[in-house]
This record gives structure tokens, C-alpha cells and sequence, in this order.
């Protein structure tokens, strides 16, 4: 049974042909062994939603059944996995069911059973049941609870990671706890401006060993160059490794740790708006996979490598030419 987080574990249905079920909100997996006037027959399994009516609650609604299974009277290995909003039920091995159904993002587990005038003893043994804890949500920097590291600070209602009045910096900021990688998504606005012209800033994925002090080199470095793992940049400044002076890319560190100032890209698109500007980026990872949206225009997406938990960021760099590059509006979940 996946029965709606708003019921209580003390829950109980109708007995009978309810199976202990009808009358709980939610969604069961049944094993059926009666054919009353509902059933297809005295030995199936069907995916039930609950009675056909309140008024009888004996009689289940099905939304998926199939006769082509071995008697149910007996022991079998049962699994049943819920993914995509598809259940999915295999018998002995064997898969017998699939049906998409409508439940929460949360539910409540449980097994039920039921008898009428004739009976059976029901049991359940060797449960083993796994499921993906609840999304993480990252608040903005604004709110509290960051790590500000180098020339990182908080004016103007947002996360200032250089100041256009001072060269040669590098600031980042980190949420000190790991987060789960495998379905991540992140919003901020960026603005970059008032300085001359230099050098970027990034949206930083850290290795979940790196520290929430962690800072990387300024000028072409962006603040992130040093710090393990990958970042999303929008640069601004044409240097000996860059395509454009104007383009977003997805780096995975520096060229060589001799020339700190030089990053890596393993993508780059130059075919991107002026970033000395006001804009509204989403950076998605999903399945080991980065896509880059700015101001609802998708403008990359590329494989890249990291763990299973990441270290979630922001940093900026510049050299002899400024700019402040600042953060705003964050909102971030991780699944």
C-alpha cells in the first residue's frame, strides 16, 4: 500500500473483498483470491485506487489486473517499484503488472490484508524497502548560513563575490553541507557590471571533500581554479584560454597548476547575451548531465564527472580590469 502521508499509521480498512485497503487515500498492489461480483477471477494481481463506491466498500476499483499469474495460495519473492510514477510488480522474478499512478511526492507504506466469510492467513516476510530521501533545499546567501570566503560579501540585498572598486580579487561562497548530485537544480540572477571589464563569475559543483573555506585564484581563475570539481562560468574577459570575451562555459579546473589564471573548458557558447548585465540562469544536474539556461534560453549542456554528493558554490574572480559580480535571488534543491 502507498497510502497518502495525510493518513495515519493507524489506518484500517474494510475487511472482505477490501482487503484492509478500501478506505485508506492512496494506492495498493493486491494479490487477490476471490472472485467476487469486481474481480476477474480467484487468483490475480491487480493495482487498486481504492473502492468502486463508499457505499461499497468491498468492491475495489481496478486500475491494472492480470490473471496470467502462478496461485497465490502459496509463497512467492513479491517486488514492486514505483518510478517515473509507474508501478511495477514482479513475481518470483517474473514482471506481471505496470500502470502509471497519481501519488504525492511523499507516502506512507504499509501491507493489509482481509477476509470475509471464508479465510486465509496473510503474511508478509523478509520486507526490504528503499526510497530516496526527501529533496534538500539551499536557501540564498542573503538568508544566512553560507560560508564567504576572499573578497565575498553581503550588500545590497545580495551575494557580492568581487567589488568592481578593487582589483586582483577572488571571493566564493559555500553551503557547507554536501548535497545529494543525481537531480540537482539551481536558480540565482546574476549582475555583473560597473568595473572595466573582468573577469567572471561561476556557479561552482565542489567535490564533497572540499572545504566551505575553500577559495580559488583570481584574474581568469574566477575564484574557483584550485577548487576541486567542475563550475558553470560566465566570463567576460578574452584571455590565451578563453574563445570570446564575452561566454559561458563549463570548466573543470585549470589548464596547468602552474598557470592558475588559464581554466579548462570541457564546453564553451559565445552565442550567449551581453553578461555585463542583469540576468536570470538556471544550471541543472541531472544524471551527470549540466545544462545552462539563461533568462529561459537553454545555451549548454554537457556530460561531465562528479560524486554522488557535491559541494554547492558561487565564486568570482578579477584582475588588473574589475567588475562587481553578484548573486541574488537563489533558490536550489537537490534529490
Amino acid at each position: 500500500m502507498l497510502a497518502n502521508p495525510a493518513d495515519a499509521p493507524t489506518s484500517l480498512g474494510f475487511h472482505g473483498g477490501g482487503l484492509g485497503f478500501s478506505g485508506i487515500a492512496g494506492v495498493a498492489v493486491a494479490l487477490d483470491t476471490f472472485k467476487s461480483a469486481g474481480n476477474p477471477s480467484n487468483n490475480f494481481v491487480g493495482i487498486t485506487d481504492g473502492p468502486v463506491k463508499a457505499k461499497t466498500p468491498a468492491r475495489l476499483h481496478w486500475l491494472a489486473t492480470t490473471t496470467t499469474v502462478p496461485s497465490l495460495r502459496a509463497t512467492h519473492v513479491v517486488k514492486v517499484a514505483l518510478a517515473g510514477g509507474t508501478l511495477t510488480v514482479t513475481i518470483d522474478g517474473t514482471q506481471v503488472l505496470s500502470k502509471a499512478v497519481t501519488v504525492g511526492p511523499q507516502v506512507m507504506l504499509g501491507f493489509t490484508a482481509g477476509t470475509g466469510a471464508q479465510t486465509d492467513v496473510h503474511s508478509v516476510s523478509n520486507v526490504t524497502i528503499t526510497a530516496p530521501p526527501p529533496p534538500v533545499t539551499v536557501g540564498d546567501p542573503t538568508t544566512g548560513g553560507w560560508t564567504l570566503n576572499g573578497s565575498s560579501l553581503i550588500a545590497g540585498g545580495a551575494l557580492q563575490l568581487t567589488q568592481a572598486s578593487a582589483s586582483s580579487q577572488a571571493g566564493s561562497a559555500f553551503w557547507p553541507t554536501p548535497v545529494r548530485s543525481a537531480n540537482l537544480k539551481a536558480t540565482f540572477t546574476t549582475t555583473i557590471g560597473g568595473g572595466t571589464g573582468a573577469d567572471g563569475m561561476a556557479f561552482v559543483v565542489g567535490n564533497a571533500t572540499d572545504p566551505p573555506t575553500a577559495l580559488g585564484a583570481s584574474g581568469g581563475g574566477l575564484g574557483f581554479s584550485g577548487v576541486p570539481g567542475v563550475a558553470v562560468a560566465l566570463d567576460t574577459y578574452q584571455n590565451a584560454a578563453n574563445p570570446s570575451g564575452n561566454f559561458v562555459g563549463v570548466t573543470d579546473g585549470p589548464v596547468t597548476t602552474s598557470a592558475p589564471d588559464l581554466l579548462h573548458w570541457l564546453t564553451t557558447n559565445s552565442a550567449v547575451p551581453s553578461l555585463r548585465a542583469t540576468h536570470l540562469v538556471t544550471v541543472t544536474l541531472i544524471a551527470g548531465t549540466v545544462t545552462v539556461t539563461i533568462d529561459g534560453t537553454q545555451v549548454l549542456s554537457t556530460a561531465v564527472t562528479v560524486g554522488p554528493t557535491v559541494l554547492l558554490g558561487f565564486s568570482g574572480g578579477s584582475g588588473n580590469q574589475t567588475d562587481t559580480h553578484s548573486v541574488s535571488n537563489v533558490a536550489i534543491t537537490a534529490a
